[in-house]
């Protein structure tokens, strides 16, 4: 008996950590404009961290390497972590903020339209 007040003692003297949520697979990567990013992010910070929010996913964006020539990057990817449901999410919001954007040039335009439809069918997968 006293192994066990022992036991109890010392679960309820640990502090409890909150448990990570639920990610099924890795995380949803897609890719983006590079000139977007900044949109993407907004001042501060404050647009990621608010679709972060709202989604309840964690989302992360990482702009390709420099080429060696000093050109910017063309494309950035979009990693979301979390459960299928808040990286959906997620990416939808993403989606919205980019649709307020015109595309740099009409080929441009083309190739945003492409990227949505191959994002749909990935996410069908």
């Amino acid at each position: 008996m006293s192994n066990q007040l022992v036991r109890e003692d010392y679960n309820q003297s640990r502090p409890r950590r909150p448990r990570p949520k639920p990610q099924e697979k890795g995380p949803l990567r897609f890719l983006v404009e590079a000139r977007l990013v900044g949109a993407l992010i907004g001042m501060k910070g404050s647009r990621i961290r608010a679709m972060e929010t709202l989604s309840g996913a964690q989302i992360k964006i990482d702009l390709f390497n420099q080429e060696e020539d000093g050109e910017k990057p063309e494309k950035a990817e979009v990693q979301v972590f979390g459960s299928n449901h808040c990286r959906i999410r997620a990416k939808e919001l993403v989606e919205c903020i980019i649709r307020w954007y015109p595309p740099a040039s009409p080929d441009a335009a083309d190739e945003a339209q492409k990227a949505v439809a191959q994002m749909s069918i990935q996410e069908n997968k």
